[in-house]
């Protein structure tokens, strides 16, 4: 059975948050592979050793294999990324629609400022979205208790 992947773009406060969470899960899947793309893989060094974390920054390899895609970039850096990332998801779509052993990805959309509409408009009416709310306090408090 080939693995469940789950992807992440953009790995600053908010990426690695989600990161760790899906860490602490983890083991309540079988074959899941977490890959990152992120400007900075070399801060993920960590989890790459320690869990077996892909990272590097190569936004179309999570288009191209990842199930779940979590878009955790600046709202300054998500029109130049989501035009970059558009052709593959394309190319995945079709796939998906010929070949039924090939899902449609999910994209879960943490960006603060795009909506959906304008996702659709971006990347694919054909694709799949779900946005998140961030509370933003609770990221907050997060990240201040884990810092220490």
């Amino acid at each position: 059975m080939p693995p469940f992947k789950i992807g992440i773009i953009g790995c600053g406060h908010l990426g690695t948050m989600i990161l760790t969470k899906l860490l602490e899960i983890s083991g309540s899947f079988n074959n899941l592979q977490l890959l990152v793309s992120t400007r900075q893989p070399h801060l993920l060094r960590p989890f790459q050793q320690e869990f077996g974390v892909v990272a590097e920054f190569n936004n179309e390899r999570i288009v191209r294999e990842c199930d779940i895609i979590f878009i955790c970039v600046l709202p300054s850096q998500a029109g130049e990324m989501l035009k970059e990332i558009r052709p593959f998801a394309l190319a995945r779509l079709d796939e998906a629609a010929q070949n039924k052993n090939i899902s449609k990805p999910l994209f879960v959309s943490c960006l603060a400022a795009v909506g959906m509409k304008k996702l659709a408009l971006m990347l694919s009416p054909d694709s799949i979205f779900l946005r998140t709310k961030i509370d933003v306090n609770m990221v907050r408090n997060y990240l201040s208790n884990t810092e220490n």
